[in-house]
């Protein structure tokens, strides 16, 4: 009875140790320390068009019409009071979650829940989910998505409450909306090939759309911006040009990359500096698993993931994602656009490490980043 009381609840006490990590990570930093904190701060006091479908604006709007002399104004939030409404929304979606698994007397809710709450916890993740702006809710919102997925049912992955929550998306963030929607539509384009043909001919399809992208993907950019966000499009193209941009090699494309994968690892406040935290923590990763990767059963475990075709398709994706995007958009190579990637990375851990010890590994890999982060801001 004990354990299955522990089960119920274990999905509360990581949203609980969540809401310390947030707790930490707001007193640590303040808000001039984001990344792109002028470009936030100008949009927060602008009355950005995105932060009108926040719960946070909501929030704001109810306690002015229930409040006589209310003159809140959603620029008055700190970063941990921005974060509440959200929190709220996390914790519905355990509720939810919950729900589902009692009502169809099943664990698979449960363990999708235990991502979402395990990639929230992660350092760049709580970098934005405490950012005040739109992008905040938008990170949650997409990380749930990814995290609902069945990518093992290729082209059919996406379910109608998915759907739903992807259009929330759009009105959050246009911006981020691309990069979401691009991967996944991607992903399913891929998928289906790979259904309804060999792995050979994915490949050459895959040839060809790197040949048009790295000819044509910025004029494609360019039409399909014209037609999305024409004003932003420009922006973007204009600050490409002044960047000198236009046509980046090889080595500026790995730069960016490399840059990419730094800030999606790590916790990264745009100084470019290297996290020793980082460093260590993947050391240890790597001895454990090295002594883990020994084992007999793990090993048979990863070659049938390995085999399973929508791996295979949705790992290429997610290398590819990234060069097309960065390629096409020099200028975007933070990792806030693909933030839903940890998702999916901490995922085959899953067949090394139980899913607790993964969470709590993540746990302590943010504490030590946020501990490291706020001794180098004192100096």
């Amino acid at each position: 009875m004990n354990k299955k009381i522990n089960n119920i609840m274990y999905p509360f006490n990581q949203l609980i140790m969540l809401f310390v990590l947030v707790v930490l990570f707001t007193t640590a930093f303040e808000f001039q320390q984001y990344p792109d904190y002028l470009n936030l701060h100008k949009r927060l006091f602008s009355y950005n068009s995105d932060l009108k479908y926040t719960l946070q604006n909501l929030f704001v709007k109810s306690i002015n019409y229930f409040y006589e002399k209310g003159n809140f104004k959603i620029s008055d939030f700190t970063n941990f009071t921005f974060f509440l409404p959200s929190f709220f929304i996390c914790l519905l979606f355990v509720l939810v979650g919950v729900f589902l698994d009692k009502f169809y007397k099943t664990t698979e809710n449960k363990e999708k829940t235990i991502d979402f709450l395990t990639t929230l916890s992660f350092p760049s993740i709580l970098l934005s989910i405490t950012a005040i702006s739109a992008e905040a809710l938008y990170t949650i919102i997409s990380v749930y998505i990814v995290s609902r997925i069945r990518f093992e049912k290729g082209p059919l992955c996406l379910s109608f409450s998915s759907i739903v929550l992807l259009f929330y998306c759009y009105l959050l963030d246009k911006g981020n909306f691309i990069a979401l929607s691009g991967f996944i539509f991607g992903y399913i384009s891929l998928i289906f090939l790979r259904n309804i043909s060999s792995l050979r001919f994915v490949i050459f399809f895959i040839i060809l759309i790197s040949f048009l992208f790295f000819n044509y993907g910025r004029d494609l950019f360019i039409l399909l911006g014209s037609l999305y966000e024409p004003q932003k499009s420009i922006e973007v193209i204009s600050a490409i040009q002044n960047r000198n941009l236009e046509n980046i090699g090889i080595y500026e494309l790995c730069v960016r990359l490399s840059y990419f994968w730094i800030t999606l690892t790590s916790l990264n406040f745009g100084d470019k500096n290297l996290s020793i935290t980082l460093g260590i923590f993947l050391c240890c990763l790597g001895v454990i698993m090295f002594k883990k990767l020994k084992e007999k059963n793990i090993q048979n475990e990863i070659k049938v993931y390995i085999s399973k075709n929508h791996n295979q398709i949705l790992f290429i994706s997610m290398f590819l994602f990234p060069i097309f995007f960065i390629y096409v958009l020099p200028t975007h190579a933070y990792a806030k656009y693909a933030l839903f990637y940890i998702v999916i990375l901490l995922q085959p851990f899953s067949l090394i490490f139980e899913k607790k010890n993964i969470f709590y590994f993540v746990i302590m890999f943010s504490f030590f980043s946020i501990s490291e982060k706020h001794i180098l801001t004192l100096y």
